[in-house]
């Protein structure tokens, strides 16, 4: 079956040796030790590649905070917090949610968060319990349907192989 190393969780990792990633209830800091390729510009369905096939946005990114139900199974929300590295891309643009677990079969959704949101004020909210989506503008960006067809249909066959 097909697999995505950049959204495979390593074995290695116990909730004891995660608790210091911890930034807030089921989100966590350092997303690669979770996902050692999230961040590769050349695997198909890491970060670069969401933003730049998925999305459409001629920017480099990275995650910089990740929530997922494979880390923490009862406070995961299967979302990223994505920041955009273009450096013509205004300050108050660069932070986008990416959540893949809103619906089942799952549908990425690409979400800009409002303006006046930072990384650590994002940080700050979700430990006072603020859903992540909540800091977000409301409308969705768009994607490629094609590139989301690849990657329904790769979800598919790694959920079908677990």
């Amino acid at each position: 079956m097909a697999s995505n190393p950049a959204f495979e969780k390593p074995e290695h990792l116990f909730p004891d040796s995660i608790a210091q990633y911890q930034v807030a209830p089921g989100w966590f800091r350092e997303p690669e030790l979770f996902y050692p390729s999230l961040n590769r510009p050349d695997v198909f369905g890491g970060v670069p590649w969401l933003i730049q096939e998925l999305a459409g946005i001629p920017s480099d990114a990275r995650c910089v905070l990740v929530s997922s139900r494979d880390i923490d199974e009862e406070l995961g929300e299967d979302a990223a917090v994505i920041e955009l590295l273009r450096s013509e891309i205004e300050q108050e643009e660069r932070l986008l949610l990416f959540a893949w677990g809103v619906h089942d079969p799952v549908e990425p959704e690409l979400l800009r968060f409002k303006p006046e949101v930072t990384e650590e004020s994002l940080i700050d909210s979700l430990k006072q319990g603020v859903p992540a989506r909540f800091l977000c503008e409301d409308d969705s960006l768009s994607f490629s349907r094609p590139a989301v067809g690849q990657l329904l249909v790769w979800d598919g066959r790694r959920r079908g192989s677990r």
